[in-house]
């Protein structure tokens, strides 16, 4: 990537840190499963739903496929992300968060444009497990499966 698309990136960080902040406060991802049986410590989405989608980011996938990727994940219900509510809020994150600043913010088009929303995607999602992890911790929940 050009110096200046890099630059953009990096302004963007603090909006995308707070974006994720409120995410995770505001969908409660990292509290108890009320609906969980037996293990009442275990947190609403697990840290390998998150950390697949970050995987995935990594793996330079559009914004397109990230969200099909989470929507079919969703679809599995318990198998995948079994908190619909959560899941689809993260679909508008990525797409208000990603999409958005791409389309309005950069000077970009074509494969540069898919690698930048993978980077971007990266981060927010990297953010979200950052504070996910740490808001387990404060509820006493175990991200794991």
């Amino acid at each position: 990537m050009k110096p200046e698309t890099l630059g953009w990136i990096e302004e963007q960080e603090p909006e995308l840190v707070r974006a994720a902040e409120k995410y995770v406060a505001d969908f409660d991802i990292h509290k108890p499963d009320p609906e969980s049986r037996g293990a009442r410590n275990k947190a609403r989405v697990s840290a390998s739903q998150l950390r697949n989608l970050l995987n995935a980011a990594q793996g330079r996938s559009s914004l397109a496929v990230l969200v099909n990727f989470l929507r079919y994940q969703i679809g599995r219900g318990r198998q995948g992300w079994d908190d619909e509510r959560s899941g689809k809020a993260l679909v508008k994150l990525l797409e208000d968060e990603v999409g958005k600043r791409v389309e309005t913010g950069s000077k970009v088009s074509g494969k540069d444009r898919y690698r930048l929303e993978s980077r971007l995607a990266a981060l927010l999602l990297g953010f979200v497990i950052r504070e996910y992890t740490y808001r387990c911790r404060e509820a006493r929940t175990s991200s794991y499966d």
